[in-house]
Parts: C-alpha cells; sequence; structure tokens
C-alpha cells in the first residue's frame, strides 16, 4: 500500500491527529462515499515519495489541520456487480491522506465516466469509433477539469 512519509505528517503537525467528522471538511456539492467502497490505486512511478508528491500532499495535510473546505474526489462507479463500487478518477492525494488519518469517508463526486476499464472494446480499424470514445475521454475530462476549476475559484 501506498504510504505518507512519517515525516511529512510530523512536518504537517499531524502525527497524533483523530478525526472528528468522517471526512475532511468540503463545503462543494458532494456526496459522503465510504473509503471501503472505493478502489485503491497503486502507483509505481515514485513520485517524490511512494507515488506522491510532496508539495501537492502537505497542501493537502495543512488544509485538513486548519480545517480548510477542500475539494471532493471524483470517482466513478464501477461495474454493477463489481467490490470496491468506485475507481479513483481524481484525488489520489486526497484519497490516501484521509485513509491515514482515519477518517473512514471522503466527500466525492461520483461521476459515470464513458468507456471506463471494463466498457466496450473498439475495433482498431474502425476509425468513427476510436474518435467517438477519445471524444467520450476528452469530454468527460474537461468536465471534471471545469469543475474543479469552478471549486477552486469559490
Amino acid at each position: 500500500m501506498m504510504q505518507i512519509p512519517a515525516e511529512w505528517l510530523a512536518e504537517a503537525h499531524l502525527q497524533n491527529f483523530i478525526p472528528v467528522r468522517s471526512g475532511f471538511r468540503c463545503q462543494a456539492p458532494h456526496v459522503l462515499i465510504p473509503l471501503s467502497d472505493i478502489e485503491k490505486l497503486m502507483r509505481s512511478i515514485p513520485l517524490d515519495a511512494n507515488g506522491f508528491r510532496r508539495d501537492r500532499m502537505m497542501r493537502i495535510l495543512v488544509g485538513i489541520r486548519e480545517n480548510d473546505s477542500i475539494p471532493p474526489i471524483v470517482v466513478e462507479r464501477a461495474d454493477p456487480n463489481e467490490q470496491p463500487s468506485y475507481r479513483l478518477r481524481c484525488g489520489v492525494h486526497r484519497c490516501y491522506a484521509s485513509l491515514t488519518l482515519g477518517f473512514t469517508h471522503i466527500p466525492g463526486l461520483p461521476r459515470a465516466w464513458p468507456n471506463s476499464r471494463k466498457g466496450r472494446r473498439l475495433n482498431p480499424a474502425d476509425d468513427r469509433g476510436r474518435s467517438r470514445y477519445l471524444t467520450g475521454y476528452l469530454a468527460a475530462d474537461l468536465e471534471v477539469h471545469m469543475l474543479m476549476f469552478q471549486i477552486l475559484r469559490g
């Protein structure tokens, strides 16, 4: 499992953190999703430490300590009979900070993602299908980026 380095938690003054709510503070529209319902992401790229970027993680840890409002985590619904029920789409640092600090839920934005991991397969010779497939992903990514921009602008 990806772990936040202990020295980062100490630097953020969170080594003895005890959560007083089920998830980090989020004023944006969201639903609370149990962390147990989210598929864990494993990164093979080390980045700064254990798959995390230090500057990004430190902003999140300090934001949680200061009780700042943090944007919700974008998740996609898994296939109907699949467990866990959600996959991370955007928010690995926020999700693992929540796990590490003892939260039981995350403020989430569930999205139906076009052509998810177990979605339809395309015939490589079908250019029209490929462009529809890529357009679906680009449109979904654009939606997430616009939503995050609106949340961060307040």
